[in-house]
């Protein structure tokens, strides 16, 4: 793990870097393949820094561009997808992680990527923890369900 300051650094050296990569790169080709992964690189220390907002406007500006050049189911889109899950998963959007982990899965699986690959590791840990948050969801729901019943009930009697 590296301290607060040192990703600061990182992302500002990223930043550096993607100014120089699109001087470089030509007019027509500003969504070549190392901007994206500096633009994401900058997004992933954002999110280590706890500013996860910011690291998933990044992710879904990248993913949009990911779509655009190669379709909705590209390698690189179900790595977006898998980083999205888990900054979802930092920010208590169980559903919406679980949801990304589905689409990231069927990408991996119609890809029939080897289960070594560290695509494969990442979404079997991501797995691992969404398994958590289904039992959490399970758990919840019935309690929140009851609530919500009772509320409504009341608010029957009551005239509402």
């Amino acid at each position: 793990r590296c301290k607060q300051g040192q990703y600061r650094d990182a992302r500002e050296l990223y930043s550096d870097a993607l100014k120089l990569e699109k001087k470089a790169a030509s007019s027509s080709d500003v969504d070549n393949h190392t901007i994206l992964l500096l633009r994401h690189n900058i997004a992933m220390t954002y999110c280590k820094e706890g500013q996860y907002m910011k690291g998933l406007e990044i992710m879904e500006h990248l993913l949009e561009r990911e779509k655009k050049a190669n379709g909705r189911s590209g390698l690189y889109a179900a790595k977006i997808y898998l980083d999205m899950c888990t900054i979802h998963l930092h920010l208590g959007n169980k559903s919406k992680m679980l949801s990304l982990l589905k689409t990231s899965s069927h990408i991996l699986d119609e890809r029939k990527i080897p289960e070594n690959h560290p695509f494969m590791r990442e979404r079997k840990s991501l797995q691992m923890k969404a398994e958590g948050v289904k039992k959490d969801m399970e758990f919840v729901s019935p309690l929140a369900t009851k609530s919500y019943m009772r509320q409504k009930k009341t608010s029957l009697f009551c005239g509402f």
